[in-house]
């Protein structure tokens, strides 16, 4: 699990040519991320009193996800 199999959502939306906020409506459900948390192909980290998370995702979640990333 290297360093280059973990992106940004906004780099996820990039390479998997969706939109950022269909990431981000998955990432809002925590019943069906939780999988992928305790997997560790999924983290985030929130900043106490904060309502913001800033989240690193794992190309098997995305895979989980949306499939295979596309070729083009």
């Amino acid at each position: 699990m290297g360093i280059d199999n973990y992106m940004t959502p906004y780099e996820a939306a990039h390479r998997w040519k969706i939109s950022y906020y269909k990431i981000n409506r998955v990432l809002a459900n925590r019943s069906y991320i939780q999988k992928d948390l305790d997997n560790k192909t999924l983290k985030y980290f929130q900043i106490p009193d904060s309502k913001r998370c800033y989240w690193v995702i794992h190309i098997r979640a995305m895979e989980r996800w949306y499939g295979p990333e596309p070729k083009n």
